[in-house]
């Protein structure tokens, strides 16, 4: 119902200005195109822009360059600047050390990003966007050539979720990661949707199997199963927390009590970290292992099974197919016409 007297833009709270839109607030229209523009994106996304234009702001200043609209020079100089420096090798061609180190070097994911979203808030803007440029794009390949990816985390996969339900004890603590690691493995949750979710999200069959609502970090809703182990695993670590609505994960006291609040991002890698240690991975395997960790044994245990790639965008809740082909890479050359042959001889 509305307020007498009132519009109804005046009962709306008035939305925080993201900082990556200040840079125009001398334009009113303009800003206030971006103003609603970015507030259109999650939080998350909103801060990965105002953070990235901040390192891009800071270093036109520096350098006495154009912020906005940057120029196509300008940002190849950028990208070069937080990367290995160039030389000429014996045979006369220009490269760069990808082992090179330094206060001012990134690596080349992070200039990819940070390109990426300049890009972004340029077409935000409506103004051109200066990574199409040939420079820009040369720029890209130069800084990526010979730089790997980053070591992918570890995956848990379903034997490694059903070894620690069989070795995890019955403390409170066993409990709470018997519960964690079984739904995170069935919902192919990320760390954030599985800390977020409480009693009234989650929906069991008679058949003992069921339902988790995830809310994703952009906002949307979305149903994932939950398996007939996951969710055993959650009725023990309910039953003895005596947890009946709010969230489901809670932080546990050092005199045992349970507290009200949903443990952190932070608590889901400790607690598989642990796992892994208990059931005799590597230190460098236990070391990779993170929050998403179940969520890449998913992804990889979907791919061995043959679920199409369609079909494991659609379990995790992908946009694009990147990260769940990512995940798999590995699994392909091992799982190949080579393997096979070799194999079989």
């Amino acid at each position: 119902m509305d307020t007498p007297g009132k519009s109804k833009s005046q009962l709306m709270p008035s939305q925080p200005i993201p900082f990556a839109a200040t840079i125009w607030e001398d334009q009113s229209d303009l800003f206030e195109q971006l103003r609603r523009r970015l507030a259109s994106f999650a939080p998350n996304t909103q801060r990965a822009l105002a953070s990235d234009w901040k390192v891009w702001r800071v270093w036109c200043l520096d350098n006495d360059r154009n912020a906005f609209p940057a120029s196509p020079a300008d940002v190849s100089d950028f990208a070069l600047a937080h990367s290995p420096p160039l030389y000429t090798d014996p045979a006369g061609a220009v490269t760069m050390d990808p082992e090179a180190s330094g206060p001012s070097i990134r690596r080349a994911a992070t200039v990819q990003r940070w390109l990426a979203s300049l890009a972004n808030l340029h077409r935000l803007a409506n103004a051109p966007d200066p990574t199409k440029s040939e420079d820009v794009k040369a720029a890209r390949r130069l800084i990526s050539r010979g730089r790997g990816d980053a070591v992918q985390k570890a995956p848990l996969h379903w034997k490694d979720v059903r070894a620690s339900l069989e070795a995890l004890g019955n403390t409170l603590r066993d409990l709470r990661a018997k519960a964690m690691i079984s739904i995170a493995y069935s919902t192919m949750a990320r760390r954030a949707e599985l800390v977020g979710i409480r009693v009234e999200d989650i929906t069991v069959s008679p058949d003992g199997d069921g339902t988790v609502t995830l809310r994703t970090k952009g906002g949307a809703i979305h149903e994932r199963y939950l398996a007939a182990e996951a969710n055993r695993a959650l009725r023990a670590w309910l039953g003895v927390s005596k947890i009946k609505t709010g969230p489901v994960f809670r932080g546990i006291s050092r005199d045992g009590s349970i507290t009200q609040t949903a443990v952190t991002s932070a608590e889901v890698a400790r607690t598989f970290k642990r796992i892994g240690r208990m059931l005799g991975l590597s230190p460098d395997e236990t070391l990779r292992i993170s929050g998403h960790s179940t969520r890449i044994g998913a992804a990889q245990d979907l791919t061995i099974a043959g679920a199409a790639l369609p079909e494991i965008m659609a379990a995790g809740g992908w946009r694009s197919p990147g990260m769940p082909a990512r995940y798999a890479r590995k699994l392909d050359a091992r799982n190949g016409a080579m393997r096979d042959w070799l194999k079989g001889r």
